[in-house]
């Protein structure tokens, strides 16, 4: 960790968010290497309400495929814009 960075109460919050839901999934059987999700699940990802999910979308910072009506979302995209998107106080 470079000394210019800090762990905020929110980046603890949505650590813990992203491992209780991992922790979850890991009770139901799911697995780990999922490479899509819908967007409910990427919504839990991320902690963020639809609203915010459509408007990542609409500017362009996050990326989905449609098969039929459903939006899927890579793992690796969701990854890759949490990490472009990093805030250093």
């Amino acid at each position: 960790m470079n000394s210019n960075e800090f762990v905020t109460r929110k980046d603890l919050l949505r650590f813990k968010d992203w491992l209780e839901y991992r922790l979850k999934d890991l009770e139901k059987g799911y697995s780990y290497n999922k490479k899509w999700v819908k967007s409910k699940e990427a919504r839990q990802i991320l902690n963020c309400s639809k609203g915010t999910l459509q408007n990542l979308l609409i500017n362009g910072k996050l990326t989905a495929s449609k098969v039929g009506g459903t939006l899927y979302f890579s793992i690796e995209d969701i990854e890759k814009m949490m990490d472009r998107n990093k805030v250093f106080s």
